[in-house]
C-alpha cells in the first residue's frame, strides 16, 4: 500500500532544503554561489561594463591588462565587457537614448573613446559621476595639451591619450599624379587630387566629425566650408570608418585620405616610410584627448573607479606607447597611441613606435571644444546630407566647374554654406532632437544641395 506523506511534512523538508541553499550561498561553496555572495556584499569588483567606439585592439589589449591588474592587486578577478554600439555617433545617440528611457541608470558603467565632445554633452546632461584618481596620478597628469583641457574640474571625464588629426598618402600614386605631396587640408581640395581622396562618413565616425570640426576652426566658417566643399568633392569613397581610410590608401585606393594618427602609424609600421607618409598640418591642427567617464547609476561603480585608476595609471598609459610583446606592453596588437602622462613617454621615448613626444605639442590655434560639442549633431548630419549621400552630384558638379577654368563665382556658388555658423550652432542646440524639424530641414538642404550641383553640372 502506498505511503502518504502529510503535507505538513512535505512543507518542512522544502524549507530545510531551502535554508540549506541559503546557507550555501552565504558561505560561498561553489563557483556561482562565489559570485553571488560577492554581489551582496557590494563587491562590485567581479565585473565592468563599457560601451566604447574603440578598436578590437585596443579592447583586446586594456581588457587582458587590467583582469590581470585587478588580480595582483586586490586579490580577485573583475571581467571587462564590452558592448558595441557602432561608431561613436551611433555609440553616443544610444547612451543619450537608454538615459531617456531609464534616467537613474542604463546598466553601463563607463563610456570610454571618441574624442572629447561626447563627454562635454554627458556632463551637461548629467550622466557622468566623478571619477576618484589617486594624488600621484593626478599631480603627474598636465591640466591640457595645446591649449586643450585633460580633464574637467569636476573630474566626470579624463582624457586618456591624445589624438592628432592629419593627411596620409601613397607616395607612388602621388608621383603617378604630378601632385605635390600634401602638407596642408586646403591641399586636398586642390583639382589636382579630384578622384583621389579618401574619407569617412561622419555620421558614423566620431574621427571624421572631429577632422571636419579642426578644418572648420583653423579656417574660419567661411573659407573651412570651402574648403571641405572643394575636398569632399575630390572623394572617391567615403568609408564607414576612419581605420579604413589607412587600408584604402595603402591599397592604391586613393592617393590619400584623411587620418588619425594612430591609424596612420600603424599602416607606417606595416609598409614602411618609404611607400606612406603621414603629416600633422602644421599650424592647422589640434591635439584632443580621447575621453572617458562614468556613467550615472553605474551597476558595478567600484569596478569603473578600478578600471579609470588603472587606465590613467603608468602601468596602463604604457599600453598605448610599448611596442608588442616588450615587458608591460600588448601582447598581441600595438597600439601606437600618444599618452596623456608625458613622463610615460618619456621613459619609454627609446623604445616607442609613436612618431609624436606629447611634449612638443603646441597650439597652433585656439581649437574651442565646446563650440565643437554645441554643434556636433547638426553638422554631422549637414556634411552627411549634402556631401556623403549626394557626392555622386557634387563630384560632377566639381568636375564641371574645373573644367570651366575655375570662375570664382561658380566657386564661390558651389561652396557658399546653408547657413551661418552661429544659425547652425543654435539648431544644434534647440531643435535637432526634435525628428520633425530635424527630417524637415535636412530635407530643404538636400534639396538646395541637389538644385546647385545639377545646375553647375550642366
Amino acid at each position: 500500500m502506498r505511503k502518504v506523506v502529510p503535507l505538513l511534512t512535505i512543507v518542512a523538508a522544502s524549507l530545510v532544503v531551502l535554508l540549506g541553499l541559503l546557507a550555501l550561498r552565504q558561505s560561498g561553496w561553489g563557483s556561482a554561489s562565489r559570485e553571488a555572495s560577492n554581489v551582496a556584499a557590494g563587491g562590485e569588483a567581479s565585473r565592468v561594463i563599457i560601451v566604447s567606439p574603440h578598436s578590437l585592439a585596443i579592447e583586446k589589449e586594456f581588457k587582458r591588462a587590467f583582469e590581470a591588474w585587478h588580480l595582483a592587486r586586490f586579490g580577485n578577478r573583475c571581467e571587462v565587457e564590452w558592448q558595441d554600439h557602432g561608431g561613436t555617433s551611433d555609440a553616443v545617440r544610444f547612451i543619450k537614448s537608454e538615459f531617456v528611457a531609464s534616467p537613474n541608470g542604463i546598466g553601463v558603467d563607463i563610456f570610454w573613446g571618441g574624442g572629447m565632445e561626447p563627454y562635454l554633452q554627458f556632463d551637461e546632461l548629467g550622466l557622468l559621476q566623478p571619477i576618484r584618481l589617486p594624488e600621484a596620478t593626478l599631480s603627474a597628469l598636465p591640466p591640457s595639451v595645446a591649449g586643450v583641457p585633460l580633464y574637467n574640474a569636476a573630474h566626470t571625464w579624463y582624457g586618456t591619450a591624445i589624438s592628432g588629426f592629419g593627411i596620409i598618402w601613397n607616395r607612388k600614386r602621388i608621383a603617378g599624379l604630378a601632385q605635390p605631396e600634401p602638407k596642408t587640408w586646403a591641399d586636398l581640395a586642390e583639382q589636382g587630387f579630384f578622384g583621389e581622396v579618401a574619407a569617412a562618413d561622419p555620421r558614423a565616425s566620431g574621427t571624421a566629425l572631429a577632422i571636419l570640426e579642426v578644418i572648420l576652426q583653423a579656417y574660419g566658417w567661411e573659407k573651412g566650408f570651402g574648403i571641405l566643399t572643394r575636398l569632399s568633392g575630390n572623394v572617391k569613397t567615403f568609408a564607414i570608418g576612419a581605420g579604413d581610410i589607412p587600408k584604402l590608401v595603402s591599397m592604391g585606393e586613393a592617393a590619400t585620405g584623411l587620418a588619425i594618427d594612430f591609424y596612420a602609424w600603424i599602416q607606417i609600421r606595416q609598409d614602411g616610410k618609404d611607400k606612406i607618409g603621414f603629416v600633422l598640418p602644421e599650424g592647422l591642427t589640434a591635439f584632443t584627448p580621447d575621453g572617458f567617464g562614468i556613467l550615472k547609476g553605474a551597476p558595478h561603480a567600484k569596478s569603473a573607479q578600478r578600471f579609470a585608476q588603472f587606465v590613467m595609471s603608468p602601468e596602463g598609459q604604457a599600453l598605448w606607447v610599448l611596442p608588442k610583446g616588450f615587458p608591460g606592453g600588448p601582447v598581441e596588437y600595438e597600439l601606437l597611441r600618444i599618452p596623456v602622462l608625458p613622463g610615460v613617454y618619456k621613459e619609454y621615448a627609446a623604445v616607442t613606435n609613436v612618431m609624436f613626444d606629447p611634449s612638443a605639442a603646441r597650439a597652433s590655434f585656439h581649437y574651442d571644444p565646446a563650440k565643437a560639442a554645441a554643434r556636433r549633431d547638426a553638422l554631422k548630419d549637414l556634411y552627411g546630407a549634402i556631401f556623403v549621400d549626394l557626392s555622386t552630384d557634387l563630384a560632377a558638379a566639381w568636375r564641371a566647374v574645373i573644367r570651366r577654368g575655375l570662375k570664382p563665382a561658380e566657386v564661390k556658388a558651389l561652396c557658399a554654406p546653408p547657413m551661418s555658423e552661429e544659425e547652425l550652432t543654435n539648431l544644434s542646440m534647440t531643435q535637432w532632437s526634435n525628428a520633425n524639424t530635424r527630417n524637415r530641414i535636412l530635407t530643404e538642404w538636400t534639396n538646395l544641395a541637389l538644385e546647385r550641383y545639377k545646375s553647375l553640372a550642366r
